[in-house]
């Protein structure tokens, strides 16, 4: 298992100790695979002194597309083009997060995450059109995970906010285990892989 020592001594930059989302995703994702800056010392080292300017949730979308191979456009229910040339459903990228502190109950072992506005309107309304592309920061082991997720599956996941009628994903990762029964299936090996499989590839695959 890596260790969250073993992590940050392999850090590319002298990033503060703190563990945050962005730092962390900076380090695992842009630093690694975006085009404008895997191989730039300086601008890695303003982003790494700037991390507070940063929105990561659009680095992250714009680093899968160039590392997918298609176009980020930010459409109503979607993120890329990458079904249109398929004819099937374009995909959405989404970035989240492990709670940090563990739900007070039993062991303690278990540890909520969200995957938020993947619908609006309730279950008659409206959700994003196609495959989600996941990527996932743990606080608690400072790392990041990634799944890809046909909508075939995760339409059914979904929980609805009461009076808002957005919905999201819940799930919960065990500290012992180091597993998400909901989302398990759905992990792929690194970035690379998420942001290159082909949206439809896994629409006639029973998990």
């Amino acid at each position: 298992m890596v260790t969250k020592d073993k992590l940050v001594n392999i850090s590319i930059l002298n990033l503060q100790d703190t563990t945050t989302k962005t730092k962390t995703l900076l380090r695992d994702v842009i630093f690694k695979h975006h085009p404008a800056v895997k191989n730039n010392k300086t601008v890695k080292e303003f982003l790494s002194s700037h991390n507070d300017w940063v929105n990561i949730e659009r680095m992250v979308e714009e680093t899968m597309a160039a590392v997918g191979g298609y176009n980020f456009v930010d459409g109503d229910g979607y993120d890329f083009d990458d079904g249109e040339v398929l004819g099937c459903a374009n995909s959405e990228c989404k970035t989240a997060s492990i709670y940090p502190k563990p739900i007070p109950k039993g062991n303690c072992n278990s540890y909520k995450l969200e995957i938020s506005n993947v619908s609006k309107g309730g279950p008659f309304g409206g959700e994003k059109n196609g495959t989600l592309r996941v990527v996932l920061f743990n606080p608690i082991t400072d790392s990041t995970h990634y799944y890809f997720i046909p909508k075939s599956y995760w339409k059914n996941m979904i929980v609805y906010h009461p009076t808002t009628q957005i919905g999201k994903i819940a799930a919960t990762w065990n500290s012992v285990t180091g597993s998400i029964n909901k989302l398990d299936k759905f992990e792929v090996k690194n970035f690379k892989a998420l942001a290159q499989i082909a949206p439809n590839a896994l629409d006639d695959i029973q998990f």
